[in-house]
């Protein structure tokens, strides 16, 4: 029989508050003890965070395949966040709505992910599955759902998203109307035991799945020395191509030196490129923050409208109040639609350059609000 073990997180992000093996059929078989936790290496394991670690929301995003989603949500959800600079980590936790262009996204601190991933392979824990706790509160399309479990209210909305608060804080999150059930441990280890099937994942992006490499020598055995050979031969290769890419590392460097200076003409000294843009760019969003949000709002809505549309880059000027953007369509009449519906939006827009590559119609525009 396969079996799973289940961790649930506490508030810390690294006390073990429950644990126990579970069946494939979704039972509870037994508890665990937090101090044998090793005894299980290899076994499947699900973490269960405590759900005032993850926040949730409903995201407007553009028709993008998870893996490009997942690269533009921090510039789409960091508007809605109470706290700016921290480094997070960011994960698709249901459907695009076809309908209203809206998606469930998660949010939680990447650092405290990175280590408890880390306390886990110390043990030789197999994690396969991270899910926030409210994730197992069943789900109505009607109303939102709360149950109440250790001083805690788990709450469930019908778009999918959800929130963990203490007791005394669920009067202030619920919906009018809502009032928590409480849980029991039998009913609560019950829905525990369902975990593996839970399709809420949080190991995405930076902490998906990889490849087992291992498993691809093993398969290849016989073949093992003509791998390592055809290793060191493009090891040998690279190393003779070592000077051409020094020059053009310095080629590189100083076109991007270059691209700074226009992008910052006001910084006389270049100390650390990367630094300085990232402060210059927290300091455009302080000063500018509310007309990038408008106007970046209003550009991805578009880019949503028409799914032949890729927003490849934007940068914000603050100083102009405007955004400018570079985007990809499918043919001229493609880009001169979208060029309509910015305008149908209340945008001015400013057309740069255009070009042609690949088959994609590539166009440089400039958006800021009617005066």
């Amino acid at each position: 029989m396969s079996e799973t073990l289940v961790l649930e997180i506490g508030a810390d992000g690294r006390t073990v508050t429950r644990a126990g093996l579970v069946s494939e059929d979704g039972g509870w078989l037994q508890s665990v003890a937090a101090n044998s936790l090793a005894e299980h290496k290899g076994t499947p394991v699900v973490l269960v965070l405590n759900g005032t670690l993850v926040a949730s929301q409903n995201v407007s995003v553009p028709a993008f395949t998870e893996e490009k989603l997942l690269k533009v949500l921090p510039g789409l959800v960091e508007g809605g966040m109470g706290l700016s600079g921290e480094q997070r980590h960011y994960a698709v936790m249901g459907e695009r709505d076809d309908a209203t262009g809206n998606c469930p996204v998660a949010v939680m601190a990447f650092d405290l992910l990175q280590d408890l991933l880390a306390e886990a392979q110390v043990l030789g824990l197999n994690v396969v599955k991270i899910v926030p706790d409210y994730c197992f509160v069943d789900r109505d399309d009607d109303r939102e759902v709360a149950v109440s479990i250790d001083g805690r209210v788990l709450a469930r909305r019908p778009d999918g998203t959800g929130f963990a608060v203490e007791q005394d804080l669920a009067d202030l999150m619920l919906n009018d109307g809502v009032t928590a059930r409480p849980m029991a441990e039998d009913d609560w280890q019950a829905s525990l035991a369902g975990a593996a099937s839970v399709d809420e994942n949080l190991l995405q992006g930076a902490f998906g799945p990889r490849a087992d490499i291992s498993s691809w020598f093993l398969w290849f055995r016989r073949a093992s020395v003509l791998a390592v050979l055809a290793f060191l031969l493009w090891g040998g290769s690279v190393f003779y191509q070592a000077s051409e890419n020094f020059d053009k590392a310095d080629a590189l460097h100083a076109e991007a030196e270059q691209a700074f200076r226009e992008a910052l003409p006001g910084v006389r000294r270049i100390v650390n490129m990367e630094t300085q843009m990232r402060r210059a760019i927290l300091s455009m969003r302080q000063q500018g923050g509310s007309e990038f949000l408008v106007l970046s709002g209003l550009a991805v809505k578009a880019v949503a409208a028409n799914e032949a549309t890729t927003l490849e880059s934007m940068r914000f000027d603050g100083e102009e109040s405007a955004l400018m953007m570079e985007l990809s369509f499918a043919s001229f009449a493609t880009g001169e639609a979208f060029k309509t519906e910015l305008q149908r939006l209340g945008l001015q827009v400013v057309e740069g350059g255009s070009r042609s590559e690949g088959g994609r119609v590539f166009s440089e525009l400039t958006i800021r609000r009617q005066m």
